[in-house]
């Protein structure tokens, strides 16, 4: 039954306040009683290596003998995992155009894991323009050739552009 009138009789008999910093008594609210957290969290940003900009979307995941999972990043880069029992995990991070980074993360009760991944781009692009030596005037129509098997005709202005390059 009901043993709440019973429990605070006593209570109030041998003058006991409520526990730690328990706000209410009512239906045995024990939070007072613990005072810490038994979970920490893991959380960061990731960003692409070359230009440090933010990448949205990218996926993000924890694995660990107590849990796991999964996530995709906010238009800001960031990742947040909450209620993650203390422990090691394994947190992999990946995007498209970009090479996938795995970490380890000792998770600690009450406290923020933080790791941050710096992706590496897996392909590029080289935009450039030719000119004559001479007059310094765009040539259009010259064919452009790279080490990295693209090639390209210039355009306006002497312009090209060769994509899907490694970097």
């Amino acid at each position: 039954g009901d043993h709440y009138g019973t429990l605070r009789a006593i209570a109030d008999a041998y003058g006991v306040g409520l526990l730690g910093g328990s706000s209410n008594a009512v239906n045995g609210d024990l939070s007072g009683a613990f005072g810490h957290s038994t979970t920490g969290s893991i959380g960061g940003v990731v960003t692409d290596s070359v230009t440090s900009a933010a990448i949205a979307g990218a996926s993000v995941s924890y694995t660990g003998s107590k849990g796991s999972g999964s996530t995709t990043t906010d238009s800001g880069g960031n990742y947040a995992f909450g209620g993650v029992a203390p422990g090691s995990y394994t947190v992999t991070a990946s995007a498209s155009g970009h090479t996938t980074q795995t970490a380890s993360v000792t998770v600690t009760a009450g406290t923020l894991s933080s790791k941050n991944f710096a992706l590496v781009p897996t392909v590029g692009s080289i935009s450039r323009t030719v000119k004559d030596a001479q007059t310094t005037v765009g040539l259009v129509g010259a064919s452009v050739s790279c080490a990295c098997g693209g090639s390209a005709t210039t355009g306006t202005g002497g312009a090209y552009s060769i994509a899907n390059v490694a970097p």
